[in-house]
């Protein structure tokens, strides 16, 4: 596999791509035809250029040995398969990290004297565009340009680059097959056998597609899915209210494994990382974890969040993306004293992404009641949803939201079964039956025939239909918001695939049909398989093809690096804003005799507070400790030796302390010294210099 030092990209492909994203090309005819002539050579398909995990610990492990002053590489967990996961630190003179602060009382030594940024990557497992983008940005901070070496004197980075190894490395094996949750066997039929009924590579392509399977003249009005007219190769969902009847089902290419009449009940797919994370975890669904960090993968997140209280920010990389739009309101968004907080970091993301500046309210909190009334499943329930569009905003090429093609390469059956079958026995994994489902399949009679495999849990179909909202049960934005009182965001990085001239709302409206010429007209169709009649062995007369594995989620390699660039630019000015704390003023004045006074204005100079309004509220957040340490005859007669300020606000937010102190001879008051301490905004050492009235 090619390491991304190796991969090269040629100037023309690069600006091509950059400018593409940042929407600033004139669109004259002769610009037109440059453009074409440049993308001539057709950019690599995934995962052409993405390392697998194997590649990705040799290219970090390379990068430590060469820049052990500043990166500092070290193995915080292992996967379920046994796979190492990586902690990339960075900061300028990383090893004085491990050496105790002589400012601070042991019990604070350990903590680094600056504030902490976290970027985390690859939770699902087929989102491999974040985990190369983090290596990008790891990369660049660990350079010696003026901008990284600023970041390493403000801030610690951690980056945990590839949290879902062993998911990530199905893109990679044979037969390629996405995986986003981890590889936890799971027995969702309860039949005693975990993970026993999974998809196989039928016509031995390598790879594993769709299955369309002809449903039989007199299928019931709603089911199965219709070729879209303009195009064979897409397919929409029988619409009900037209009394239209599906012309063929689309399946997971495989076989009923354990002949229980049912496909692709129990895959080797496991717990999704993304959702074992304990706010709003989900109690009862097998694929959220038996608890909240109950996986090696999440739980390595869960410790190192606990156990680094210098931590200020958390940006993650996956699926949902918090920064394109403005926070929700009520019970999903954060609260209204942080509010400002996170609309800023919206503004400025769009416009280093060259968006609309104008962000569209967010549709989160929608999206969580949605997900709150159906199965949450990313992986396997999207077709659920597949009749409730959800409204995206369409703009730039890199990074505008997501268009509504579904990123998971599975296909995937939003009618349950044939109405003729007999309906398998469903347990808490299996999704609900769909509203739209005719009656008589939703509860067939025991006397019906047996049931010959069918898919009893809807995978998803790729490029289908709109995306169903993210899900928002136990994921980690949610607990490091709610319950940590941390800044926490999320970037999905590639909005997905883009036809060269079509307009945002021809995207919003045919999601389907540019993805296919996205793969015509970019990719000269080397992203999707056409359909080809197959024999199966127990269903009969099939075709198999669709979309390759990982295509429609992961841009192609070529265009990473302006992806990086844009993030970051963004990281650039997040690093400005952490809290910083100052001693703006200090003054020491002898009154006369023993007797002294001590004024300190105890300042915030970073952007954000000290402690956000959900850290406030949940008592959460750290206080500014702010102590005298005096000699041991020295007294304090008025005001306390250890105070603690609750909160500075940011931009300047200041506080004013006053202290007697009675200062017997021949101690000087000198001897004494202020020391301020906030483990997200550093530590303040001051002498305490007197002046005599």
């Amino acid at each position: 596999m090619v390491t991304i030092k190796q991969r090269r990209v040629g100037w023309i492909g690069g600006v091509v791509f950059f400018w593409l994203g940042m929407g600033t090309i004139p669109t004259t005819a002769g610009n037109a035809a440059w453009v074409s002539a440049a993308l001539n050579e057709p950019p690599p398909v995934f995962p052409e250029g993405y390392d697998d995990p194997e590649t990705f610990g040799k290219t970090l492990r390379e990068l430590a040995a060469v820049r052990s002053d500043c990166l500092q590489l070290t193995q915080v967990g292992t996967s379920l398969e046994r796979r190492p996961i990586w902690l990339v630190t960075i900061t300028q003179d990383v090893a004085a990290l491990e050496r105790p602060d002589p400012n601070l009382r042991a019990n604070d030594a350990r903590r680094p004297a600056k504030p902490g940024v976290l970027i985390a990557a690859g939770l699902e497992g087929d989102h491999l565009v974040g985990c190369q983008v983090a290596l990008k940005l790891i990369e660049r901070l660990s350079g010696d340009d003026e901008a990284a070496l600023q970041i390493r004197e403000r801030v610690v980075v951690y980056v945990l680059p590839q949290l879902n190894p062993d998911a990530a490395e199905r893109l990679f094996g044979t037969p390629r097959r996405v995986v986003r949750a981890n590889l936890r066997p799971l027995d969702r039929d309860r039949d005693g056998q975990f993970a026993e009924d999974g998809p196989e590579d039928l016509d031995g392509d390598g790879l594993i597609l769709t299955m369309r399977r002809p449903l039989p003249a007199g299928t019931a009005v709603g089911r199965g899915r219709i070729p879209l007219e303009e195009d064979a190769r897409g397919s929409r969902p029988a619409d009900p209210a037209k009394a239209e009847r599906g012309v063929f089902l689309e399946l997971v290419e495989g076989i009923d494994n354990d002949g229980d009449g049912r496909l692709y009940e129990d895959p080797e797919d496991g717990v999704h990382l993304a959702r074992n994370f304990p706010q709003d975890w989900s109690e009862f669904d097998p694929e959220a974890g038996w608890a909240p960090g109950s996986e090696p993968e999440s739980l390595v997140m869960l410790r190192f969040v606990a156990d680094h209280p210098e931590l200020v920010a958390v940006w993650l990389f996956g699926l949902r993306d918090t920064l394109r739009d403005e926070p929700p309101t009520g019970a999903a968004g954060p609260l209204d004293g942080d509010r400002p907080l996170y609309a800023d970091l919206t503004q400025l993301y769009r416009r280093l992404a060259g968006l609309d500046p104008k962000p569209k309210p967010s549709k989160d909190d929608q999206n969580q009641k949605e997900s709150q009334s159906t199965p949450h499943d990313p992986t396997t329930s999207p077709a659920d949803h597949s009749d409730q569009p959800v409204k995206r905003n369409a703009v730039a090429v890199v990074l505008a939201p997501p268009h509504p093609v579904e990123p998971n390469d599975k296909p995937s059956d939003p009618a349950v079964q044939p109405a003729r079958l007999e309906e398998p026995r469903r347990d808490l994994a299996q999704p609900v039956q769909d509203e739209n489902q005719p009656q008589d399949a939703a509860n067939p009679t025991l006397n019906q025939p047996k049931a010959e495999p069918t898919l009893s849990r809807p995978a998803p179909v790729v490029g289908q239909g709109p995306i169903p909202p993210p899900p928002t049960d136990g994921h980690p934005l949610e607990w490091l918001e709610k319950q940590r009182g941390l800044v926490a965001f999320g970037s999905r990085l590639w909005s997905g695939p883009e036809p060269p001239g079509v307009d945002a709302d021809d995207l919003k409206t045919n999601p389907t049909l540019n993805a296919l010429r996205w793969n015509d007209q970019v990719m000269n169709g080397r992203a999707f398989k056409p359909f080809t009649p197959f024999e199966h062995p127990t269903l009969g007369s099939v075709e198999i093809g669709g979309w390759l594995p990982g295509v429609l989620l992961n841009p192609p390699a070529d265009q990473i690096e302006a992806i990086a660039e844009v993030h970051w630019a963004m990281l650039c000015e997040v690093t400005r804003k952490p809290p910083r704390l100052a001693v703006t003023q200090l003054e020491v004045t002898h009154r006369g005799g023993p007797i002294h006074t001590v004024e300190a204005t105890i300042a915030n100079l970073g952007q954000w507070p000290t402690a956000t309004a959900r850290g406030l509220a949940n008592r959460t957040a750290h206080p500014v400790l702010v102590r005298l340490e005096l000699p041991q005859d020295i007294r304090v007669l008025v005001g306390r030796a250890n105070e603690s300020l609750e909160r500075l606000e940011g931009s300047g937010g200041s506080k004013v302390l006053r202290w007697t102190l009675l200062v017997p001879p021949p101690v000087a008051v000198d001897q004494a010294r202020l020391v301020v301490f906030h483990p997200q905004a550093g530590v303040v050492v001051r002498p305490l210099q007197r002046k005599h009235k």
